[in-house]
């Protein structure tokens, strides 16, 4: 009975924390040799209730990138929730996929953009 209870409450922590893929993913200006992998943008809340957003970066060129990304979260009325989160630093490398992740520091966190700049100028938003 106990091994029941362990592996049902296991199954349910499962769903719980089941991702929810975002079908509208729309770049916003040229991001050069750098593409979104299609299907790889999910947000799901953690442990603490704290949305968790990745995505996975892929670069398509001869030569390795370095860029940054960084996510904005939202409410589900869309205002911005939280301040801008710092630039984190990335390393693409070439004809390979690399994953990013953020995660919201609130609650009503409802939605999110990823915002990625190869040459530190050119901000371009993953929505």
């Amino acid at each position: 009975m106990k091994k029941l209870l362990i592996l049902g409450a296991s199954v349910g922590l499962l769903f719980g924390c089941a991702s929810n893929s975002d079908p509208h993913v729309n770049p916003i200006g040229s991001m050069g040799n750098i593409s979104i992998v299609p299907g790889s943008i999910k947000s799901a809340p953690n442990l603490n209730g704290l949305l968790v957003a990745q995505a996975t970066l892929h670069n398509s060129g001869r030569s390795s990138v370095t860029g940054f990304y960084r996510c904005k979260f939202s409410d589900l009325n869309g205002i911005q929730v939280g301040n801008d989160q710092v630039w984190q630093q990335v390393t693409i490398y070439p004809n390979a996929n690399q994953a990013v992740k953020c995660m919201a520091t609130e609650k009503e966190t409802a939605n999110f953009q990823l915002e990625f700049s190869a040459d530190g100028q050119n901000v371009n938003a993953i929505q």
